[in-house]
C-alpha cells in the first residue's frame, strides 16, 4: 500500500502534535510538582517562623524596652520596642482613635523583618461618650503576614511592610 505524498504530511504533522503535546504535558506536571515543593517549602518556612514568634513572645519579659510617644493618630499612641541587647526583636505600636485602635507587631530576626500583625479594634461608641455608656470592643479584624529575607508571602501585607519601614527608624 503505497502512500500519498498528502498521506505523509499529515502522518508527520500529527506526529510532530503529539510530540509538542507530550512535551508540553510534561513540562506542565513537572511546574506543578515545583510548585507543590515551593509550597511546602513555605509552609516550612512559616512553621520556623512562627516558632521564633512563639520564643520571642515567650521571652518578652526578659527583654530591655524603649518606649516612645506616636504622632500619627487622632488619639495618640506609643512604640514599644523590644530589645535584646542591641538587636531589636519585636516592635509594639499602637495607634488610639475615637472610635478604635489599631496594634501593629514587627517580629525580626537578624534585623530583618520575619512577621507582621496587625489587630484594628472597633469600639461600640466613640471615646467622648464614654459617660453615657461603657466602651467595648465592638469587633477585631486582624492580618498576619511572613516575610522571607524581607520579602512578602502574601501580597495584601505591603501596607504593613511600610508601616514598620516608617516606625522602625523611631527605634535607633
Amino acid at each position: 500500500m503505497d502512500m500519498s505524498k498528502s498521506d505523509k504530511i499529515y502522518i508527520r504533522v500529527l506526529i510532530i502534535l503529539l510530540l509538542i503535546t507530550s512535551v508540553s504535558c510534561f513540562q506542565r506536571d513537572r511546574s506543578s510538582a515545583e510548585n507543590k515543593q515551593q509550597l511546602q517549602c513555605s509552609l516550612t518556612e512559616k512553621s520556623k517562623i512562627d516558632s521564633l514568634v512563639n520564643l520571642v513572645d515567650r521571652e518578652l519579659n526578659t527583654y530591655d524596652t524603649v518606649t516612645s510617644y506616636l504622632e500619627n493618630s487622632t488619639e495618640g499612641g506609643e512604640l514599644i520596642c523590644y530589645l535584646k541587647g542591641i538587636e531589636i526583636k519585636k516592635l509594639k505600636a499602637l495607634y488610639y482613635g475615637e472610635t478604635g485602635k489599631a496594634e501593629y507587631s514587627f517580629y525580626l530576626k537578624d534585623h530583618s523583618l520575619l512577621y507582621a500583625t496587625k489587630r484594628e479594634h472597633r469600639y461600640n461608641i466613640p471615646i467622648d461618650q464614654y459617660k453615657k455608656q461603657e466602651i467595648k470592643v465592638d469587633s477585631t479584624i486582624a492580618i498576619n503576614c511572613y516575610f522571607e529575607n524581607d520579602e512578602l508571602y502574601k501580597n495584601n501585607c505591603q501596607n504593613l511592610r511600610e508601616i514598620f519601614d516608617q516606625i522602625m527608624s523611631k527605634c535607633k
